[in-house]
């Protein structure tokens, strides 16, 4: 896979916008990995942040992101649309429509690809009484 040509980058400037606009992020993450295809993973992410403003319309807030999304809520509804959210490559394009100033909650169920970077971290280990594997991600 040639990341090059399949990631955009994330830029100073864009670093500076997230860390003016976003506080108290918190993460919530479960992964799924699967005995029968171990190519993929299934995931659901929660994200909890502070939004110190609303901006202009055309800025938007944007997460890194790769993967098939299977269900979408921002705080707590289901915006799995278009009208709030746009994916481009390796970002999730949050529109303003949906954000609050203050808390917001972001809840996606996903599926993706373990990817060399993800392969490299993942390490199986076997129950020898009951046979089930568990998976430990090191990131």
């Amino acid at each position: 896979m040639d990341l090059i040509n399949t990631h955009i980058p994330l830029e100073k400037t864009e670093m500076q916008i997230r860390k003016n606009l976003l506080s108290n992020i918190k993460y919530t993450i479960f992964l799924n990995f699967s005995k029968i295809n171990i190519n993929s993973y299934d995931g659901y992410v929660k994200i909890e942040f502070f939004l110190s403003e609303l901006k202009e319309e055309n800025q938007k807030i944007f997460l890194d992101y790769e993967g098939i999304i299977r269900s979408l809520k921002l705080n707590d509804n289901d915006k799995s649309t278009e009208e709030y959210f746009k994916k481009n490559l390796n970002r999730l394009i949050i529109n303003n429509k949906g954000l609050k100033i203050g808390l917001n909650k972001l809840e996606i169920k996903y599926s993706s690809l373990i990817n060399n970077y993800i392969n490299n971290k993942l390490k199986f280990f076997t129950n020898s009484k009951n046979g089930e594997v568990s998976s430990l991600i090191n990131i």
